[in-house]
């Protein structure tokens, strides 16, 4: 009876510690990265009618998460100046965070590419908090969320993204988005998965 038991036992231990499951994963090490959610780049688009929507779900998903990981990402573009003397490109400074979404961190950092994972600044912050898994909520499912999510597995981080939390231009390019994403190796969670 007393192998039995601690045969058990051993067998839990080993479930817990050797990677088993991807919930195992303590909550400390799962972040959760917001990405592009600024009203200036939706307000009169097409894509209104879906913000409601997806804001509401980044806010109960933001409450799921310890403060500290929760991280927001705002890109930023580049523009040319052109004169006689030279041509460099310039950072245009990034639109401000929707103002409907539950800030509550001041992990907020600011790309100028597709692929949030170029921003040093963020990989140094990854870093000390030890991620594990990325939670991507955002837009767009066809090109920045697309983006990231590629460059956090090079890193080497499990990646997940929430369908409910992110829109793409259209659905069905957020469809096809979803799907090329999984095929890679990006994992999907519902709304009620996310701890």
């Amino acid at each position: 009876m007393i192998k039995k038991k601690n045969f058990i036992a051993v067998l839990i231990c080993i479930m817990l510690f050797s990677g088993f499951s991807s919930t195992l994963v303590g909550a400390q090490n799962r972040l959760l990265i917001v990405v592009d959610v600024q009203r200036a780049f939706y307000e009169n688009t097409q894509l209104k009618d879906q913000t409601d929507e997806m804001v509401g779900n980044i806010n109960r998903i933001i409450e799921r998460f310890d403060p500290q990981n929760v991280i927001y990402v705002k890109a930023a573009s580049k523009v040319l100046e052109f004169s006689f003397l030279h041509i460099r490109a310039l950072t245009v400074p990034a639109p401000e965070i929707d103002d409907r979404l539950k800030i509550v961190s001041s992990n907020i950092f600011t790309k100028t590419e597709g692929d949030a994972f170029t921003v040093d600044s963020l990989n140094m912050y990854l870093t000390s908090c030890n991620a594990k898994e990325i939670v991507l909520v955002g837009l767009m499912a066809e090109k920045c969320i697309y983006a990231t999510a590629l460059g956090g597995l090079k890193k080497g981080y499990d990646m997940y993204i929430v369908p409910e939390a992110v829109i793409g231009q259209t659905p069905e390019k957020k469809a096809t988005a979803i799907e090329k994403m999984t095929k890679k190796g990006i994992r999907l969670l519902s709304m009620d998965e996310v701890k």
